[in-house]
């Protein structure tokens, strides 16, 4: 990898972070720790690093110039290896001699990452880390993170952070008011359309959600586990949305593709399910009943 390219990435966003205008969202973060951030894609976790950054300059905790970040979907960085890492390092301290604070945006993207991570933490360094897959958090990695780091996942605007990012400050009793119906259309788009951050800027609402289930249904689900028949994934996609609100089982939504013409197991359909979930397209919810009977 070339340092002077690296040295340029470390530059150039340095100079965006610092440029940055922030609504802070309400997750608290000890400054103390390293973490992994992990959730859906969009949800707001590169955000999340960049208002954790400009908090920690403005707190004195560190200078503008002592920000590293990286993020590991930039073009530039496609063929980087675990074992070229330590460049970034190296690019960093040609250029400034104060030990640096590291962001790691989508690391996942680099087979062999954690080892990397680990090693960082080990000596000393602060480092926040996002991936939008839900294995971040298998026990495996768990394990070679060895507790150095806090797992924090997430998610999507809730309604008081969508005013918030909208410019709505509540009123006091704003239901009494000419503002209620303000609050009623606002939560209106909430509930259909969810609290994506960016949604908010967008006019076309359903072609920018689809956008996102493209990315994850081809990079993070087809690409990842090499998939190759799509169409049964599809499909079941399609019913377990027309399935949302209602009980289900694995062996009814065989049964339903099935009778489509499309050959499936009930084994398969499981195993899609967990990569869905891993995904974090879709989220299932258990049967509260502890014994069986009561199921």
């Amino acid at each position: 990898m070339e340092k002077e390219k690296l040295k340029k990435i470390i530059i150039e966003n340095q100079q965006f972070i610092n440029d940055l205008q922030i609504v802070d969202r309400e997750i608290s973060i000890e400054y103390a720790a390293n973490y992994v951030f992990t959730g859906p894609r969009r949800a707001g976790k590169t955000y999340l690093m960049y208002q954790v950054a400009k908090d920690l300059v403005a707190k004195s905790i560190l200078t503008p110039e002592q920000i590293l970040f990286i993020g590991f979907e930039d073009e530039r960085l496609m063929e980087l290896k675990a074992k070229e890492l330590d460049e970034i390092l190296d690019a960093y301290f040609e250029l400034n001699s104060l030990k640096p604070i590291l962001f790691l945006d989508e690391i996942q993207n680099i087979p062999g990452w954690e080892k990397f991570v680990r090693r960082l933490a080990d000596k000393d360094y602060r480092v926040y880390v996002t991936g939008s897959n839900a294995n971040l958090l298998s026990s495996e990695i768990a394990s070679t993170l060895g507790g150095r780091f806090r797992m924090l996942e997430i998610q999507t605007l809730n309604f008081k952070e969508y005013l918030k990012f909208n410019g709505i400050t509540l009123n006091a009793n704003f239901e009494y008011g000419k503002q209620k119906s303000q609050i009623i259309r606002h939560f209106s788009a909430f509930l259909q359309y969810g609290g994506f951050p960016e949604l908010i800027k967008f006019a076309n609402k359903r072609e920018y959600l689809s956008s996102i289930f493209q990315k994850v249904f081809y990079g993070d689900i087809l690409s990842r586990y090499k998939i190759k028949n799509n169409q049964s994934l599809r499909l079941l996609i399609k019913k377990i949305a027309e399935s949302v609100n209602n009980e289900t089982s694995y062996n009814r939504i065989c049964n339903l593709i099935q009778s489509t013409g499309v050959k499936c197991g009930t084994a398969t359909i499981i195993e899609y399910v967990g990569y869905l979930e891993a995904s974090y397209l879709i989220t299932s919810v258990e049967n509260y009943k502890a014994k069986f009977v009561e199921r």
